[in-house]
C-alpha cells in the first residue's frame, strides 16, 4: 500500500471531514504544512493524495493508532513529489503547556487567594 514516498494516516470514523474527501476526488494535489511553532520548525509537503476505503484490499490496519477507540473509516495517503524546510526567521515562536505552566500557577494561586479576602470580607461585614 504504501512506498518510501509515501504518508499515509487513518481518517477517523465520524470526524466530519467529507469535505476534504471529495475533494481529494475532485483534484488531488495536496500541500501539507507541518509547523512545530516552539521551535520555529515548518515542513511543507507537495503531492498527490488518495483514499483507500476500509473495505478496499488495499486498506491496511498497520496505520491505525493503537490508543484510538474509533474504528477508521478510510486510509489517507500522499504520495510525495517534493518537500521543503522552511528558514524560521518567519515563524513565531509559540510556547507549550509544559513552558507557560509556572506563570499560570502563580495566577491560579493568585486567584484563589484573592477568592478567599473576598469571601473573608463578606463574612466579617457587618449587617
Amino acid at each position: 500500500m504504501t512506498g518510501s514516498h509515501t504518508l499515509a494516516w487513518a481518517d477517523i470514523t465520524d470526524n466530519k471531514q467529507y469535505i476534504s474527501n471529495g475533494n481529494a476526488n475532485d483534484e488531488n494535489r495536496v500541500s501539507l504544512f507541518l509547523t512545530d511553532c516552539p521551535n520555529q520548525r515548518r515542513l511543507k509537503i507537495m503531492g498527490s493524495a488518495r483514499t483507500v476505503e476500509r473495505d478496499e484490499p488495499d486498506f491496511s490496519e498497520e496505520i491505525i493508532d493503537g490508543e484510538c477507540d474509533a474504528p477508521a473509516e478510510r486510509a489517507w495517503l500522499v504520495d510525495v513529489a517534493a518537500l521543503d524546510l522552511k528558514c524560521p526567521k518567519y515563524i513565531t515562536p509559540r510556547f507549550t503547556e509544559a513552558d507557560i505552566a509556572p506563570a499560570v500557577d502563580k495566577l491560579i494561586k493568585r486567584i484563589h487567594y484573592l477568592e478567599a479576602q473576598i469571601e473573608l470580607a463578606a463574612y466579617s461585614e457587618p449587617r
